[in-house]
């Protein structure tokens, strides 16, 4: 994941659907970015998170945040197509 993927990545981290389990929706583009950056610059002991690509576009993120959590955010475009089925 770096800075650069924090456009492809508001889509996901903005909307309410997507967020729900997650913390509040973003409401800017400018807190997507500062989220990407605490992220990036996070030591690795505390967080592994990656943007998610399909074909060459980022459709989300999935990691590791603060050992053991692990979390992912899709697009809800690619929700139910076996992307990232449910166990």
């Amino acid at each position: 994941m770096g800075i650069d993927d924090a456009d492809a990545l508001h889509a996901c981290l903005s909307d309410p659907v997507a967020m729900e389990y997650w913390s509040k929706p973003h409401t800017t583009i400018e807190e997507t970015k500062e989220r990407v950056r605490g992220t990036v610059q996070a030591p690795p002991t505390q967080t592994r998170e990656y943007s998610v690509l399909l074909d060459d576009r980022v459709i989300g993120k999935a990691g590791i945040w603060k050992s053991p959590e692990l979390g992912y955010c899709l697009l809800r475009e690619f929700w139910g197509h076996a992307t990232c089925p449910k166990p």
